[in-house]
């Protein structure tokens, strides 16, 4: 196959041990169908054609008044239809621009629409779309391309000026299977309270749009220090109490004490470390700051306690991070979660959505006025 945007040419001949190797007009690579002008016309229909093929059995069940639930169709067309048709989104994105493909990716969705909102087969896209909730489909393979490429780091057109993504801990960074090791945790019950070792409570907590997060240290029943911690806004509550749980186990890794317990309200937070395998960078500085702890002969343990249930220090931990989220200035730690840039790439895709309808809307509005002037 010969890709050229020259628009006169010769034809090249190739042969190999005497053999003349002919050109083809596409290729198909890791399921991927390259045409020889890139307009990915041939892997559009061939997606096409294997989504249209479920649709169609839908269509035997999913009835206007009986049949599938509507919901159940939604689920089936994002769990299966959405994967066929955004699969190497981010190699032919820019295709979906061309009318031709808009056509046959239009017809599709619409089928699919029609059956979520139970509507007849004479209902516009439009229509069906608005009433299904769906998302246009060629935004949505936008959506995807444009999600990839932040996870490659290809665009930072979606992160915060000058910051940086928070990335899963790279496979050449992982420790030895050998070493992996899960961090277990106990339920703590306020009616049975922990008489031997200190007590740090970690919390964070997202409020008005910032991000904080806090530790107490309580020895014999009284507070002994508090730290504070500011976040960047993008940040989730998830990060702000994995933070915590970060600060707390290097607190106690450069303190002397021998036995420390550490109580945190996440369950979430406490479940990840369970886990032997090390994916979130937080989670593995934990667990890092943990180990250190044990070579030294000492113990560190994980609680996990109810929130609000009057726990002196749980409920003090709160309160400091609630603080530190709204008076904060500096940010301890500012890198942005991929929910954040998903959710900047949905609003994108909302505004162009909303600017289509108002095209739509006036186009409708000119023909109007034409006819009664005619």
């Amino acid at each position: 196959m010969l890709l050229t945007k020259k628009m006169k040419y010769d034809l090249p001949q190739l042969s190999m041990a005497g053999t003349k190797i002919n050109l083809v007009e596409e290729i198909k690579l890791l399921g991927l169908i390259i045409d020889r002008r890139l307009t990915f016309k041939a892997h559009i229909t061939a997606q096409c054609k294997k989504a249209a093929d479920i649709y169609k059995q839908l269509a035997r069940a999913a009835k206007v008044t009986w049949g599938l639930n509507g919901e159940i169709v939604r689920t089936i067309y994002i769990a299966v239809v959405e994967p066929i048709m955004t699969y190497a989104a981010s190699v032919w994105s820019e295709a979906v621009e061309l009318e031709m493909n808009k056509k046959q990716l239009f017809s599709l969705q619409r089928g699919f629409a029609q059956k979520i909102c139970k509507a007849y087969r004479t209902v516009s896209l439009t229509s069906a779309l608005a009433l299904s909730g769906l998302l246009p489909l060629d935004l949505r393979i936008q959506e995807a391309a444009n999600l990839y490429k932040s996870k490659k780091l290809l665009s930072t057109d979606y992160l915060p000026p000058g910051k940086e993504l928070e990335r899963k801990v790279g496979y050449l960074d992982l420790p030895h299977p050998s070493t992996l090791t899960s961090t277990n945790y106990e339920f703590f019950e306020n009616t049975n309270p922990l008489h031997t070792g200190s007590q740090i409570f970690t919390d964070g907590s997202k409020i008005e749009g910032k991000v904080g997060a806090a530790l107490s240290w309580w020895e014999d029943g009284k507070e002994k220090l508090s730290e504070t911690f500011g976040l960047h806004p993008s940040c989730t509550v998830f990060q702000s109490e994995l933070y915590a749980l970060h600060r707390a186990t290097r607190l106690v890794s450069s303190s002397t004490d021998n036995k420390v317990n550490i109580l945190s309200d996440s369950r979430s937070s406490l479940d990840l470390l369970r886990n032997p395998k090390l994916s979130h960078p937080l989670a593995r500085s934990i667990k890092e700051n943990i180990a250190r702890v044990v070579c030294e002969g000492r113990e560190i343990k994980m609680f996990w306690l109810r929130a609000h249930i009057g726990t002196a220090g749980n409920e003090r931990a709160d309160e400091l991070a609630k603080t530190a989220a709204l008076q904060s200035t500096f940010h301890d730690y500012d890198k942005v979660p991929l929910s954040y840039v998903r959710k900047k790439i949905r609003e994108e895709s909302h505004h162009h959505k909303q600017l289509l309808k108002k095209q739509q809307h006036i186009s409708c509005w000119i023909v109007e006025k034409k006819e009664k002037l005619d």
